[in-house]
């Protein structure tokens, strides 16, 4: 694990084969029900993707210490639903460091830029575990133009912002939290180093965690309300879809429950689909049939929001002052409140919808329920 911390962060394509690239959106999509496209759109977006022979571009922003072999399986699916996938591994410092993410997010946006004025296509951000602050919410910043650091054009990246058409999040968002950080920390160290005492590497990453807090509180502070004011912006990007699990310590259901309820008061499309018992960045793994569909749902619905976007003379990212107010109180409330353990309906045994468990009455935009897709 420490030769991790001696790599830089990096980026590198997996294409799909061309004669493979449209099967895998069309098989079986006959019984996928997917909301807000009417009958016959699909295909229509579909024959016209075809002809640029490439349905559109995922990019997948990995989780902390992870490498090429774990990120295979997920660029085989990409790639079977017909999207070249553009993969970034980062370094861990990303997390805390801010100009390492920008460093990082300006990379993806040139390598972006000269794939789409090539071929301009719908563009996917898979974003798993952290990779929301090591990268994600930099990207948006830029296209947003709200980073003050960067000289560049105004519409340098005006083609990739045409382009994004939305989101997926793996076991994310997650609150920036020292605890959760050290959870993290202390998982992947036993990951590694077998045999280790675990409460003895748990006390550790906990104290480091309390000293980066004590050192960097209102750097920390500063960068969770940035974060999460970017992801709020993303609200009219296009279809947005959530994986989650009940039991996973490292992505708490609670803050992803604040998050879905938050993005759907600002008016946003979002699917939370939620199981009892896959760990973290695991769902794929445990349900790829489950996981496979809700993927091929959304991508659907990003080539949609694409086709229907060259006809609009609004862009995603102009935003009502009224919403970009509310945007704003939003990011300055926590996401890792809720009462654990107070639920009002399980999910049942077959993946019938449920309510999710009741919050704290602390804030009006953490009250509302988050409905669960069916499996």
């Amino acid at each position: 694990m420490a030769t991790q911390f001696f790599k830089r962060s990096s980026w590198y394509w997996e294409r799909c084969d061309a004669t493979r690239q449209i099967q895998g959106l069309v098989q079986d999509d006959a019984n996928t029900e997917v909301h807000g496209r009417e009958e016959g759109e699909d295909e229509e977006n579909l024959q016209e993707s075809r002809k640029d022979n490439c349905m559109g571009v995922a990019v997948l922003l990995g989780w902390m210490f992870s490498e090429r072999r774990h990120h295979t399986p997920f660029t085989r699916l990409y790639n079977s639903l017909g999207f070249d996938c553009l993969v970034c591994q980062f370094h861990p410092l990303n997390l805390f460091f801010p100009r390492m993410a920008t460093t990082m997010a300006m990379s993806v946006l040139d390598e972006l830029l000269k794939e789409l004025e090539k071929y301009p296509r719908p563009v996917v951000f898979v974003t798993f575990s952290g990779g929301h602050k090591t990268c994600l919410y930099k990207v948006i910043q830029i296209l947003f133009g709200q980073h003050k650091d960067i000289n560049f054009s105004k519409d340098k990246f005006k083609v990739v912002a045409e382009s994004m058409s939305g989101l997926i999040f793996d076991s994310s968002p997650v609150e920036f939290e020292s605890s959760i950080g050290a959870k993290v920390l202390s998982q992947q160290v036993l990951t590694y180093e077998t045999g280790k005492s675990i409460p003895l590497i748990s006390h550790g990453a906990h104290a480091v965690g309390r000293g980066l807090d004590y050192l960097f509180y209102r750097q920390f502070e500063h960068q969770k309300e940035e974060m999460w004011h970017a992801l709020y912006s993303c609200v009219k990007v296009g279809p947005i879809l959530v994986f989650c699990s009940e039991l996973d310590e490292l992505a708490p259901f609670e803050t992803i429950q604040i998050f879905a309820a938050n993005i759907r008061r600002l008016g946003g499309k979002i699917n939370v689909v939620a199981w009892k018992d896959s760990k973290h960045v695991g769902h794929f793994r445990r349900y790829p049939d489950q996981y496979t569909k809700e993927v091929r749902s959304l991508l659907l619905d990003a080539i949609s929001t694409f086709s229907h976007r060259k006809h609009q003379s609004s862009k995603w990212t102009d935003l009502p002052e009224a919403i970009v107010a509310e945007i704003y109180q939003m990011s300055r409330l926590p996401h890792l409140h809720v009462k654990m353990g107070s639920v009002a309906e399980n999910v049942t045994d077959d993946g019938e919808s449920a309510v999710l468990p009741k919050v704290d009455a602390g804030s009006e935009a953490s009250q509302k329920h988050v409905s669960r897709s069916r499996l």
